[in-house]
């Protein structure tokens, strides 16, 4: 079996699992019988973890081998920069694809809660959108009174960056404000700002702002990381049609996450007390998720909320229908 072969086969996983959480000594003839395996299977997987150097001991003569577990397991850390971490980030759909992956996944999941203020994929979904517009309206002549959309989002991202306040124009009123924030909302891009006069945060939804200019205002924010991501969750929160969904998982093998075709937040992915791998995440429902949970099939079952359920089941039935 070739290297690349063998990492995807899941006895082989199962067994270094097994053998690597075991804590006290046992019979190598009860480990391959527990385990299904044949003595010489045992004896090459152990080459291969004094291979990648675990700690472990062999006693006893042929046909009464002990296998001991050692004392000084390795725990690894990876110093990374944010450019690491964000390429990292990166990686994780694939890991949530690969059966083998669970310990890592659980504890992916702990850093991304960890690190919540560095997510990569939120950000990127509304970069997606900011150039997917840009491409699509490049060409497309607007009135003479009004900024391309491309210059105003040039504009405000300078803003951004360069934390300088500007006034803006929204239906003809003139407003100084202090952007902070360009994010995904109700189907379209919204600024979130601080208003200059008051003080106080505002959520402008960028089709609503016809012009920007740089004003010659000073201001401090008022308002930290932390606050402007609250703000931005309970903005996503006041659109009821997004939901908490919870899938049973019952192929892992099966189960894989498609980033590019529906939006979601705060995947996460545990095991509940019998041992069963539940996925949840807040989606906002449509087609795309409905088709995806029609290709997972029985790899998935629907355990919360029970409306969004029924929703399904409804989509599904008009759908045979459409077939028949």
């Amino acid at each position: 079996m070739s290297k690349s072969s063998i990492l995807e086969d899941k006895q082989f996983w199962r067994v270094i699992n097994y053998i690597t959480q075991v804590s006290s000594p046992q019979k190598c003839d009860h480990i391959c019988s527990f385990l299904g395996i044949s003595q010489f299977e045992l004896e090459n997987y152990l080459a291969f973890l004094d291979s990648v150097n675990f700690d472990f001991s062999l006693t006893g003569k042929m046909g009464n081998k002990v296998y001991s577990p050692g004392e000084n397991h390795k725990k690894f850390e990876l110093q990374l920069t944010h450019l690491e971490w964000l390429q990292l980030q990166s990686f994780f759909p694939q890991f949530m694809e690969k059966h083998y992956c669970e310990e890592l996944k659980q504890t992916l999941a702990n850093y991304e809660e960890k690190y919540a203020e560095t997510d990569l994929h939120r950000p990127s979904l509304t970069l997606d959108m900011i150039f997917e517009t840009y491409r699509s309206e490049t060409n497309l002549a607007l009135a003479t009174n009004e900024q391309s959309r491309e210059v105003i989002l040039s504009l405000l991202n300078k803003s951004i960056l360069e934390k300088f306040v500007i006034t803006v124009s929204v239906h003809g009123r003139l407003l100084d404000l202090y952007p902070r924030r360009i994010m995904k909302l109700d189907e379209d891009l919204s600024l979130i700002a601080e208003d200059v006069s008051d003080k106080s945060l505002v959520n402008i939804l960028l089709p609503h702002i016809s012009f920007v200019e740089e004003s010659s205002h000073d201001y401090e924010s008022n308002f930290s990381k932390f606050q402007i991501s609250e703000f931005a969750q309970s903005l996503k929160e006041m659109d009821e049609d997004w939901i908490r969904i919870v899938l049973k998982i019952y192929s892992k093998q099966d189960f894989s996450l498609q980033f590019s075709e529906y939006h979601y937040e705060k995947p996460c992915l545990f095991t509940n007390p019998n041992g069963d791998y539940i996925w949840a995440a807040t989606v906002k429902p449509n087609e795309q998720l409905f088709e995806w949970l029609c290709e997972l099939g029985p790899a998935v079952e629907i355990l919360d909320p029970s409306e969004f359920k029924l929703q399904f089941l409804n989509y599904c039935e008009h759908k045979l229908k459409k077939l028949a």
